[in-house]
């Protein structure tokens, strides 16, 4: 199986980016590499719960962009701090609305010790009622200060998912193509982009 990190810059429907993710690794290192190589300045990057990284929020910030990175519970620490800091926090805590998504904004105080992640200066929690009559909750860490862009990062990330990879799925079928060649995978992933 061949795998490929795509960078889309929702809104655009574009994608910038297609690399090769060799299967002696994963998409970190990748990642990591490809950011350091892009113009980050005032760019806002979201991402999955695999790239909520200590070195990826560093690489970002470096190069003076914003993030909006998914937490899961493989990360247990910083999971549990994002909700003890919310059910502490009550107070502190804004709640947003937005029909289908209730999000709740806790800003971090200048004190807080951000855990090696530079920039931090948020913990959202999303609960979802897209799919379902019963709450999805996401959570999140952002190093942005502003209600309405971190929800609207958090409301475009899905625009990978919906726009880019919908299309490559389900009109050029290319998850059903396999290649032994890994030119050949490379070319087709910059043609269907």
């Amino acid at each position: 199986n061949i795998s490929f990190l795509n960078v889309y810059l929702c809104g655009s429907y574009l994608c910038l980016a297609s690399e090769y993710v060799d299967k002696k690794t994963n998409e970190i290192p990748v990642a990591q590499e490809l950011l350091k190589s892009m113009n980050l300045k005032g760019m806002i990057l979201t991402a999955d719960a695999l790239h909520c990284q200590t070195d990826t929020c560093e690489i970002i910030r470096k190069a003076k962009g914003h993030y909006v990175l998914t937490c899961k519970t493989n990360q247990k620490s910083l999971y549990q701090e994002i909700h003890s800091r919310m059910e502490n926090n009550l107070r502190k805590v804004i709640k947003v609305d937005r029909g289908d998504r209730v999000f709740f904004l806790y800003y971090l105080p200048k004190s807080y010790n951000n855990l090696g992640f530079t920039g931090l200066t948020a913990f959202v929690m999303m609960f979802s009622f897209v799919r379902s009559s019963t709450a999805t909750e996401h959570c999140f860490i952002t190093s942005l200060k502003n209600d309405i862009e971190i929800i609207e990062a958090i409301e475009g990330r899905w625009g990978a998912e919906s726009d880019l990879h919908k299309a490559k799925d389900a009109i050029m079928h290319e998850d059903d193509i396999r290649y032994t060649n890994v030119n050949a995978v490379h070319a087709m992933a910059y043609m269907n982009n």
